[in-house]
């Protein structure tokens, strides 16, 4: 399955089960999936990189909280809390070394939080 058809399917299916309140504000209208914990760039391409399209790693959000805040640290925070609310803190960080990542920085907004 291609990154882009696995992407498409995630947002879909997270849609579906979700509805659209946007994960860092919390009201309603989310148009966009972000990638908030491990993003694309931080995976080799190819096979690890089809990895992180995991609903741990994936928020739904408005598009103008996706412009604003982006990869900024207040996101990640936020986030980091919905997320750990959602799925627990094991599963987060079971998620992030399952990718055997070479920078283990990215669960630092997982083990403060």
């Amino acid at each position: 399955m291609s990154q882009t058809s696995r992407r498409a399917e995630l947002k879909w299916r997270l849609f579906q089960e979700r509805g659209n309140t946007c994960d860092y504000c919390g009201k309603d209208g989310a148009t966009d999936m972000h990638e908030w914990l491990i993003k694309r760039s931080a995976v080799p391409k190819g096979k690890q990189q089809l990895k992180i399209f995991d609903e741990r790693n994936c928020a739904l959000l408005h598009h103008t909280c996706h412009l604003g805040e982006g990869q900024t640290k207040a996101m990640k925070e936020k986030l980091a809390s919905v997320f750990i609310d959602r799925y627990g803190r094991g599963q987060l960080l079971e998620f992030v070394t399952g990718l055997e990542l070479r920078d283990p920085s990215h669960a630092q907004f997982l083990v403060g939080a």
